[in-house]
């Protein structure tokens, strides 16, 4: 759905997300984040384009799960697949489905063992709502990752 106030149209997509803009500038906005692109000139841009997020409504038990993941990147990432197997997916994504992504994020990070099992944590935390340290923890330690899930469980704790 689609409004025009002052020169500006506002979208809502199906997802929720909040699209904003007219000419020189364009706001989305969704999930506690928006992101500013452009904007009216001024003595700071000089009239470029430019780009800021703000995340402060961010929950912190996303922003925790972010950091475990960075943790989790560092210590396992040449044995990131069997970790992401053993996390508990939804019930309608298939084990093809699954198999498919990672080979989309082998794909998009050849080289790079550490951002290939961030971003397969970022994308389990983006389609398994219920993501938890919990369950990451009892992932690590099926995958025979004991030493990161104690390692885990000591942020989470705060030793």
């Amino acid at each position: 759905m689609a409004s025009k106030s002052k020169g500006r149209t506002t979208t809502t997509t199906t997802a929720g997300i909040n699209v904003t803009g007219s000419y020189n500038f364009v706001v989305v906005a969704g999930n506690n984040s928006s992101v500013t692109v452009g904007g009216p000139k001024s003595a700071a841009n000089n009239g470029d384009c430019t780009a800021s997020s703000d995340v402060s409504n961010e929950d912190p038990t996303k922003k925790n799960l972010r950091k475990t993941f960075m943790q989790v990147s560092k210590n396992c990432a040449k044995d990131w697949k069997v970790l992401i197997r053993n996390l508990p997916w939804p019930s309608n994504m298939d084990d093809g489905e699954l198999e498919n992504e990672i080979d989309i994020i082998c794909h998009n990070h050849k080289d790079d063992l550490r951002e290939q099992s961030y971003k397969a944590l970022l994308l389990w935390k983006k389609v398994y709502r219920d993501a938890s340290q919990e369950d990451l923890i009892k992932a690590l330690q099926e995958s025979e990752l004991s030493l990161v899930a104690d390692k885990i469980a000591e942020m989470k704790h705060g030793v």
